[in-house]
């Protein structure tokens, strides 16, 4: 059960990758709310879309563009009731009662009693349901998020905001505990900053690809930048960091309607279509995220890559909460980014086996991410 499929960016690929799991042991039915606009889906299993009052589902970008989009009569009706019932104010235009209703007859004609519902639209429908078994997987937690947010939004309106919808969040995630026998989050610190009395982890699994060592490229920065952690961290890069680098900075991932005033040694190249040779043809990442929440897929992209990662200590935590893999660097300051950059880009040597390091350990942290699955889908089949 997803609200919006396919997901944006590296919530598609986990869900993507949790469903091809799962399909090796259960029979797939795929219940979502809203699809993308003028795109052809081929799900590889039988799917319904569930009916829906809000009619689409817009994402945090248009919303921070035209927040009076949401103050349609329907969506506001929605808004009202799901925040009656506990729901945070980001999700609730878009709660559909009568998608619950559709839902459990669905799931009794289908005579489905196994249930995996994503993220905080999915728990709403879900929740009061009756199933033999119920995970509910947040991935992140929008707490966190948000108390991240706050740190770096300068609006006041947004401010205001996010210090709301923050307080519902923690409770909205609390709360869920007492409907599901299994809500797990991306990482430890995403389930235990709000507070949750059980919490599972659920990391990502990614069978890891090979990629290419004809290392041309100085730094690469990947990502989604419409997305407002995201763009904090390319602005961050751009106006701090980079005017103290020489070496150049390759920029990959859609801007939207960002127009930035980038110094000659960034080269900002948007969508491509060969992300992988980027990757691979790159010799550093530059990930300084400095709001968010979770796991941030761009850093183990780069160690996929065999590439170090030059980011900071709030990213790092949730990759590697025990410190165990030098080449997941955290910096604070612009001077120590360049600093590390200018090291590492100045001895092979160095940044070689630092990136073999990555890519080692995150092999074992996929390997560690595939038993949690293992044991979650054992106790899903003796239920």
């Amino acid at each position: 059960m997803v609200d919006y499929y396919p997901y944006l960016g590296g919530y598609a690929n986990r869900i993507n990758d949790q469903m091809a799991l799962l399909s090796e042991h259960f029979d797939i039915r795929l219940f979502y709310l809203f699809r993308k606009k003028d795109e052809s889906l081929e799900i590889p299993f039988k799917s319904y879309q569930l009916p829906s009052e809000a009619g689409e589902r817009k994402n945090s970008s248009e919303v921070s563009e035209n927040p009076f989009s949401l103050l349609r009569p329907s969506l506001i009706l929605n808004s009202v009731r799901a925040v009656l019932q506990g729901c945070p104010l980001y999700y609730a235009p878009y709660f559909s009662p009568k998608a619950a209703s559709v839902l459990q007859r669905k799931m009794e004609e289908e005579n489905i009693d196994l249930v995996w519902a994503n993220g905080i639209i999915g728990a709403m429908l879900i929740k009061n349901l009756k199933a033999r078994f119920k995970v509910l997987d947040f991935c992140d937690s929008r707490f966190v998020l948000y108390s991240t947010l706050s740190k770096v939004v300068k609006s006041i309106p947004r401010r205001a905001f996010i210090f709301f919808d923050r307080w519902m969040s923690r409770n909205f995630e609390r709360a869920m505990v007492k409907y599901f026998d299994v809500v797990s989050f991306i990482c430890e610190r995403d389930g235990r900053m709000p507070g949750l009395e059980r919490f599972s982890v659920l990391p990502n699994i990614r069978k890891l690809k090979s990629f290419s060592k004809n290392k041309k490229i100085d730094m690469i920065m990947v990502g989604r930048w419409d997305y407002l952690p995201n763009l904090d961290a390319l602005k961050f890069t751009v106006r701090e960091i980079m005017p103290l680098l020489k070496n150049e900075l390759v920029v990959l991932g859609p801007l939207g309607k960002t127009r930035l005033d980038a110094p000659p040694n960034v080269r900002i190249m948007g969508r491509v279509d060969d992300l992988d040779g980027y990757l691979g043809s790159a010799k550093l990442m530059l990930a300084p995220i400095r709001a968010g929440a979770g796991v941030q897929n761009k850093v183990i992209d780069g160690l996929e890559a065999s590439m170090p990662v030059l980011t900071t200590k709030f990213v790092k935590e949730g990759l590697d909460p025990q410190n165990r893999c030098n080449a997941i660097i955290a910096c604070e300051k612009p001077e120590d980014f360049a600093r590390k950059a200018t090291e590492l880009l100045g001895d092979d040597v160095l940044r070689s086996r630092l990136g073999e390091e990555g890519r080692g350990f995150l092999e074992g942290y996929m390997a560690d991410a595939a038993k949690k699955y293992e044991q979650l889908i054992k106790k899903m089949e003796s239920t």
